[in-house]
């Protein structure tokens, strides 16, 4: 499956809200495996990117009128009627709606649970019942979708701290292959890419080769791209960062991707990779962990006998070209498998109900 197209001082930083980008889109191959699906090779899948991109890069809020004028989430405790709740006095359930049911979905939202394309909204519906489940779950509660105070009391300890003033730009000049390269600029650059997993070359100050190829990857990654930049005016855009443009407001963000190692696995999927293409970012490992909740509550439970969603390819460690893909360069991508043994989809035991179980 194609999909899409932390550091300790992460907490300090505001989230970052613009809209989605568009998902680039296509298929890698042409053999009918299930709706909107077509076949790479034997034994895996490819889903157009529009259809899943906004679930893969749900972290970029897509009710950014929410925010219109500050990077900043409201607190919950501010809300009338979220104080109510947090007393005893009142729930959040299905029917709910306003401010409060808002404040809650942006909350979700930034923890990476998925609300569906509404997004926040300010409607309590079935998607905001599956995700309050879904925390409730992690933190250990009683899954009943309602928003109690015990319910609240983690939703808020979980979420990341707001700071108390809108952020001020990471640096003061630009940092690049042709920018001023302020050390104390540069520093900050490279550690806030540390913090984030892109970098993990010497924090000093100076400008490098390896700080160049971390800020190409970053670039791509909150471009919603699937490739890293190829031309060397392209490549030179990529790699600069000013203040206040885009990627340097997605640097600063409490918000901001993370690139780590895929898991072995989770709750109904498994990672099947064998050649060091484990690597994603975080928006990519929180939608397969939300999937794989997904497939076992809805699918597994009542066909036992039914495979895990097993994985293949993520991207590299550094991200960037691989011999094995077209794309999987920048953590958005992921490759799963049709079911244990190599089944493909001419195969006896290929399960076309299943399969589309997996991609839904």
């Amino acid at each position: 499956m194609s999909i899409g197209g932390v550091g300790a001082g992460a907490a300090e930083w505001p989230s970052y809200d613009e809209g989605l980008p568009g998902a680039g889109a296509g298929a890698d191959g042409t053999a009918d495996a299930a709706a909107g699906v077509s076949r790479t090779s034997p034994g895996e899948v490819v889903v157009p990117d529009l259809e899943l991109g906004a679930s893969v890069l749900r972290r970029r809020l897509d009710d950014a009128e929410a925010n219109a004028v500050s990077y900043r989430r409201p607190e919950l405790h501010d809300d009338p009627l979220l104080q109510e709740v947090a007393a005893g006095d009142a729930t959040l359930e299905i029917g709910s709606e306003g401010e409060a049911v808002t404040r809650v979905q942006l909350a979700l939202l930034d923890l990476g649970y998925d609300l569906g394309s509404a997004g926040a909204d300010g409607q309590y519906g079935p998607a905001v019942q599956r995700a309050v489940r879904a925390l409730q779950q992690d933190a250990g509660l009683e899954p009943t979708g309602v928003v109690d105070a015990r319910t609240l009391e983690r939703l808020e300890a979980l979420a990341p701290p707001l700071p108390r003033d809108p952020a001020q730009p990471l640096i003061e000049e630009v940092v690049g292959p042709r920018g001023a390269n302020r050390i104390a600029d540069v520093k900050a650059v490279q550690q806030r890419l540390a913090e984030l997993g892109f970098y993990d070359g010497r924090i000093n100050g100076h400008w490098s080769a390896s700080l160049a190829r971390s800020l190409k990857l970053f670039d791509a990654v909150v471009g919603g791209r699937e490739m890293v930049a190829r031309s060397s005016s392209a490549r030179r855009r990529a790699s600069t960062l000013s203040p206040g443009e885009e990627t340097e407001r997605w640097l600063r963000a409490a918000n901001a991707p993370r690139w780590e190692r895929v898991p072995a696995g989770g709750t109904g999927w498994s990672n099947g990779d064998r050649d060091g293409h484990s690597w994603a970012t975080n928006w990519l490992v929180d939608a397969l962990g939300r999937a794989g909740r997904r497939y076992a509550s809805d699918y597994l439970a009542e066909n036992p006998g039914a495979s895990e969603i097993v994985t293949n390819d993520a991207s590299r460690r550094l991200g960037g070209d691989t011999p094995d893909h077209a794309t999987h360069e920048t953590g958005l991508d992921l490759d799963v498998k049709l079911g244990a043994g190599g089944v493909n989809i001419y195969s006896g035991r290929y399960d076309r109900e299943e399969t589309w179980a997996k991609i839904k």
